[in-house]
């Protein structure tokens, strides 16, 4: 499995590259360059935008998606669809700059990133070094094991027979994939809780309680369907420790 974070995403997307794989109008084409060049207004100074799309918009994600769309067909168009009598082709997994790219052979996998990396280069992009490498969700490789993506992480546990997962035909896999909340995900969340808490340090506990509500609300819910008992437990026992201490 290769987890990949496309650096700069929004920032230094080529605008000619975008542009050209808008199909559509020219009135639209006008238009989405202008948003593209419009720059950026801090006081009275204005920025101009020779790249990326536009920060804190509903048109930059939806844009930033236009300019990475086709890399997933042109990974898989790249390897023969069977090999060896088994599925050969990559599965591409990406949300907004974040990819994950999955493949059966460690050799094919590897050249997959280069040509990943090559199709980027096509819009001025590259991989992040610092948060792309190739892993196992099972198998320790290079002193990594799992993965994680979008706040969750995926990591499969050996497991016997009787906890097993099966695959299609019901055949034990000899492992169990657990899916929780990442580890930085939980920090995140204990230091924006922790920033809410000290900032209400003098109000009320029903006001600090208001606060609190959608912040531990929407991070539970996000993270009800995995395996996140524990982590609940500990997040509730350790945010219950700090609310005492700065209300007490």
């Amino acid at each position: 499995m290769l987890k990949a974070d496309v650096e700069h995403c929004f920032d230094e997307i080529e605008h000619a590259a975008l542009l050209a794989k808008l199909n559509t109008f020219p009135q639209l084409r006008r238009l989405i360059n202008s948003w593209l060049k419009a720059g950026s207004l801090e006081g009275a100074v204005l920025t101009p935008s020779r790249a990326g799309t536009p920060q804190g918009g509903p048109a930059s994600p939806w844009l930033a998606n236009i300019a990475l769309h086709g890399l997933e067909d042109a990974l898989r168009r790249s390897v023969p669809r069977r090999q060896h009598g088994v599925n050969w082709q990559p599965t591409v997994v990406r949300y907004a700059d974040d990819a994950l790219l999955l493949h059966r052979d460690l050799d094919t996998l590897r050249v997959l990133q280069e040509r990943a990396a090559e199709w980027l280069q096509q819009i001025g992009r590259r991989f992040k070094p610092r948060k792309t490498r190739i892993t196992h969700t099972l198998h320790p490789d290079q002193g990594h094991v799992g993965c994680d993506f979008l706040g969750f992480n995926m990591r499969q546990y050996p497991v016997g027979r009787h906890r097993s997962g099966k695959n299609g035909m019901g055949k034990p896999l000899g492992f169990k994939t657990l899916i929780k909340p990442s580890r930085e995900a939980q920090q995140r969340h204990l230091r924006r809780t922790g920033t809410m808490i000290r900032r209400y340090r003098g109000a009320s506990q029903e006001t600090l309680i208001k606060a609190l509500r959608p912040i531990i609300t929407g991070w539970s819910r996000y993270y009800a369907h995995v395996v996140s008992k524990a982590v609940f437990t500990m997040i509730a026992d350790f945010r219950g420790a700090k609310c005492c201490n700065h209300l007490g």
